[in-house]
């Protein structure tokens, strides 16, 4: 074999070596940018599942599954403690706060026990949740996720009739009260921490169960007519 012969077989055998490091590299990339794409999508599915299903809770406690079980719990007069009813939700920007009870069993109970804070925010790329009296923790991990947007969006202003079960003096349903149906537009924006060209964006419709009483102007604690 000549010289010539012999470099032109070293030329061609270091193409085909550079062509393969070049697949091999682009293979190894690509499975490295689908990690990522798939721990943060991962991560971004079980916090907004979280968000979702908590805000979901906002307002709830043992004695009012429904306004018509409060009215006739509380006895004849049918009168209504609005302790037992009231369901404070803030939602401002890139921070909600919300009340619920987990353990209220019994109405000395719900004195004793009132509802503990929760809720979620944007601090410094990590979404933030408040666990009661456990404060506020990270939800997200900031080694792996950086969180570049957090909204919350009230999308809801309908409400629904409630039923009861005498008509109003004038013998109408006018004075019956009624119940706001609330819920809310989460939208979730973030990258991976290690690769800012990896973002994804998810956004997800918390509907609350436990819908706002809006009793008549004349009948604040009221609930149906006596």
């Amino acid at each position: 074999m000549s010289l010539v012969e012999l470099m032109v077989g070293i030329t061609i055998g270091l193409f085909i070596v550079a062509a393969a490091t070049l697949l091999v590299g682009n293979q190894l990339s690509d499975n490295r940018r689908l990690l990522l794409e798939t721990q943060l999508q991962q991560d971004m599915r079980v916090s907004m599942d979280i968000m979702t299903r908590q805000i979901r809770r906002a307002g709830t406690r043992k004695l009012n599954d429904s306004l018509e079980l409060i009215a006739v719990q509380d006895g004849p007069s049918g009168k209504l403690n609005p302790e037992y009813t009231e369901s404070d939700i803030n939602a401002s920007g890139d921070q909600i706060t919300f009340d619920y009870s987990l353990d209220a069993t019994s109405d000395q109970r719900l004195k004793d026990n009132p509802a503990r804070n929760w809720g979620f925010r944007l601090t410094n790329g990590r979404v933030m949740t408040n666990l009661g009296e456990g404060g506020w923790q990270e939800l997200t991990d900031r080694s792996t996720v950086k969180v570049t947007e957090l909204q919350f969006t009230p999308i809801s202003n309908t409400s629904e009739g409630v039923s009861c079960p005498k008509l109003c003096p004038d013998n109408t349903t006018n004075c019956w009260p009624r119940s706001a149906v609330r819920a809310y537009l989460i939208t979730l924006q973030a990258e991976a921490a290690s690769d800012p060209r990896v973002k994804r964006r998810m956004q997800a419709v918390a509907r609350v169960r436990n819908n706002l009483p809006i009793f008549n102007a004349n009948s604040v604690t009221q609930p149906c007519p006596p």
